[in-house]
């Protein structure tokens, strides 16, 4: 994506049409109902580990492990797909729209 358009032809100094024409304190309530999804999965990951394995420490930390790699994974594959993905297709404003939508899914 570009953060201007090669084609776009200004109207006066201050016109930034090309960023879009949606509402931008929208996305807003998005973070905010991301941020309590990421809070409750991450007092979630505290918590359920201890149901599923006990108490036994050496099972604890393989578990935390596995959790840890699968967290590697969805990063950098995350980050591969706005790179290559989300960012050429929707530009470099309406990507951020989609980013938070996408990790709360994926929560």
């Amino acid at each position: 994506g570009h953060i201007k358009p090669l084609n776009f032809v200004p109207t006066h100094n201050a016109t930034y049409s090309y960023y879009g024409k949606y509402n931008t304190n929208g996305i807003i309530p998005i973070y905010c109902i991301t941020g309590i999804t990421y809070g409750m999965i991450e007092l979630i990951r505290r918590v359920i580990p201890r149901d599923i394995v006990g108490d036994n420490g050496n099972k604890l930390q393989k578990m935390d492990a596995l959790v840890h790699i699968f967290y590697e994974i969805t990063g950098v594959s995350g980050a591969f797909a706005t790179g290559l993905g989300l960012i050429p297709r929707l530009g470099n404003n309406y990507a951020f729209i989609v980013t938070p939508i996408c990790f709360t899914a994926a929560a």
